[in-house]
């Protein structure tokens, strides 16, 4: 049940081990705007989405990215959320909790062979 198509969220940055992941999901997220004690707030609106996390290799050493990678730095600054992702999928496998062995309801993407 690989989804064929996703869209960017967010640059994740694990700040205690220096890693970057990106986090997608298979639709674009909206937002509900609504008034709070009065005061505009929205909400994103998330519901049936499947999200999922790419963890990226830099194609000279195979190394899994680093958060100050020179790719890492240019796709936070270009990329904007709800940008569709062509060549990548999020795929059946399940992100587990490495403490727990439990999945985490999140599941790996990744590139689409081409």
């Amino acid at each position: 049940m690989s989804k064929p198509v996703v869209y960017f969220r967010k640059v994740r940055i694990n700040e205690s081990a220096g890693t970057a992941t990106i986090i997608v999901a298979d639709q674009p997220s909206s937002l509900t705007k609504q008034k709070l004690a009065g005061l505009a707030v929205a909400t994103q609106d998330n519901a049936g989405a499947t999200i999922g996390v790419l963890s990226l290799r830099d194609p000279e050493t195979g190394g899994v990215m680093r958060a100050d990678h020179q790719v890492i730095q240019q796709l936070k600054a270009k990329l904007k959320p709800g940008d569709p992702m062509p060549g990548f999928r999020i795929t059946d496998n399940p992100i587990t909790d490495r403490d727990t062995g439990e999945e985490t309801g999140l599941f790996w993407v990744e590139a689409v062979a081409s």
